[in-house]
């Protein structure tokens, strides 16, 4: 976090089965120039940052990502789903192979796999010590060589514990995108950086593995490059609608109509001011005793607004989440959510529905 092809669905394993199964386990300012494309059609992409607690007391949150993947048992179209991001360690990672439920991951990606969904597993870049308004955190590498020691040692991690299970992706957070402290001026120095990483995977691992760059902000074409798709965008409602693509040769990629699946926008707080819906009716499947809120939050305006604005600025795959970066909703949900950082929950039930409805309109 700062925080190709169109999947394809399938039957996969039975999102329920699953569960049963797992409860017995217990950026730099661009000068505004509005995008001359407008996407057509999306699909919803889920940084899910989601640990599977070992008494499944959030596989609520799984059920609908599960049953987003899956065939409309009415005949209708699934939701527009593609990509995972799978973060099952702690602070962050792929964990390790003796870590509590770490069967139930490795089913949950097997299930995904099965219904046509790519999921990738999360390794943090740190920007490979490049970014001139970050540096190293504390314990954290202070030069690229490292970072890239730790990078693929990660990498290594997630697919030694989970390519049996189908993970086909790596999702490099903190990507650097070479914007420095000179308005304009672009590095693409670290560029390299990404390149040795994503060839560690494909030469290493997989070939065709799917690598996405979390850079979270307009990005380049050198760092672009260097993955299969990049989030161009990641922050709150306020910001992104002041967000355009800027003008200039390294931006012209971003405008490109057949770039469009080539970008991902994240958006969170979705809500700063709740509208509450009373009548909520927590789903059936989580565990017993697990406290649900009696009210949730529903923004179906902002989401269907963000939506459209996504469009404009050539973004193929999107996410909107109700929750801040606190993990909070702002209303009775809060006391269920408060999780951390937007991605570590998905946002509220019928936000969530908002979403699917705005992104298949």
């Amino acid at each position: 976090m700062h925080v190709n092809a169109l999947s394809k669905r399938g039957t996969g394993l039975a999102a329920a089965g699953l569960l049963t199964a797992a409860a017995c386990l217990s950026a730099a300012t661009a000068a505004p120039a509005k995008a001359d494309t407008v996407v057509p059609q999306q699909e919803i992409s889920i940084p899910a940052y989601i640990y599977i607690a070992p008494n499944g007391s959030n596989l609520g949150d799984w059920q609908r990502i599960l049953d987003a993947a899956s065939p409309d048992p009415t005949g209708g179209a699934s939701a527009p789903l593609r990509t995972v991001v799978v973060n099952f360690g702690s602070p962050g990672g792929p964990g390790t192979a003796d870590q509590p439920n770490v069967d139930v991951n490795k089913a949950m990606i097997k299930a995904l796999r099965g219904l046509g969904v790519t999921v990738a597993g999360y390794v943090d870049t740190g920007y490979f010590s490049r970014n001139p308004w970050q540096g190293p955190l504390p314990g954290e590498p202070t030069n690229p060589t490292d970072w890239l020691t730790r990078v693929n040692t990660q990498t290594d991690a997630w697919y030694t514990i989970y390519k049996g299970s189908g993970l086909n992706g790596i999702f490099f957070d903190r990507a650097y995108n070479g914007l420095t402290k000179t308005p304009g001026a672009v590095d693409c120095t670290g560029a390299a950086d990404y390149a040795a990483a994503r060839q560690h995977i494909q030469t290493q691992w997989d070939p065709n593995a799917f690598v996405v760059a979390n850079a979270g902000s307009i990005t380049p074409q050198c760092y672009a490059d260097q993955a299969d798709q990049v989030v161009t965008f990641e922050g709150t409602l306020a910001g992104y609608k002041s967000y355009q693509i800027p003008d200039g040769t390294a931006y012209a990629w971003m405008k490109d109509p057949a770039n469009a699946a080539r970008q991902w926008h994240l958006v969170w707080n979705a809500c700063p001011t709740p509208n509450t819906v009373p009548a909520f009716v927590p789903p059936t499947n989580l565990p017993p005793g697990t406290p649900v809120p009696t009210t949730t939050t529903d923004c179906a305006g902002e989401i269907k607004a963000a939506v459209a604005h996504s469009r404009q600025v050539n973004a193929g795959d999107v996410y909107v989440t109700t929750l801040d970066q606190n993990g909070l909703a702002g209303d009775a949900a809060s006391t269920w959510k408060s999780v951390g950082n937007p991605w570590a929950a998905l946002t509220t039930y019928p936000s969530w529905s908002s979403l699917v409805a705005a992104v298949k309109s």
